[in-house]
């Protein structure tokens, strides 16, 4: 769950939004569910994200109110177990465990938008008017 703000001005539109971060999740190998080395249940990652993008809008000509965004978002997170520890995941081989993976930790994301957007627009006064008669 984000909460954040959003603002515009003309056609440039921008957006902050923060929150925290349940993410559970699974280790399977050959599609059998494996065990986390040190963990018992399923695995649960707790953390924070911070979301910030900034778009231009574009009306499209002859199709009002249809317009094209285009924009940029950029995403900070960050996530580790209840005991504040990055969960690693092994490969266990007959000559020991391997480090495969780690879950969890510090990520960041820039991704481009292109997005359409159609205003659906108000009904017209006159279908809303409830008409009666007695």
């Amino acid at each position: 769950m984000l909460g954040g703000w959003t603002g515009h001005s003309g056609e440039l539109e921008w957006s902050a939004h923060a929150g925290p971060l349940v993410e559970p999740f699974t280790v399977s190998r050959r599609g059998a569910r494996s065990d986390v080395a040190g963990l018992s249940g399923q695995p649960v990652l707790f953390g924070a994200a911070a979301v910030a993008s900034v778009g231009y809008r574009v009306a499209l000509r002859g199709r009002q109110p249809t317009s094209l965004r285009f924009g940029l978002q950029l995403e900070l997170a960050s996530s580790v177990l209840g005991s504040g520890a990055v969960a690693q995941v092994f490969l266990r081989e007959p000559d020991g465990n391997r480090p495969l993976f780690g879950a969890g930790g510090l990520e960041a994301s820039l991704a481009g938008e292109l997005a359409v957007w159609f205003d659906m627009g108000r009904r017209s006064a006159r279908r809303r008017t409830l008409r009666t008669s007695i």
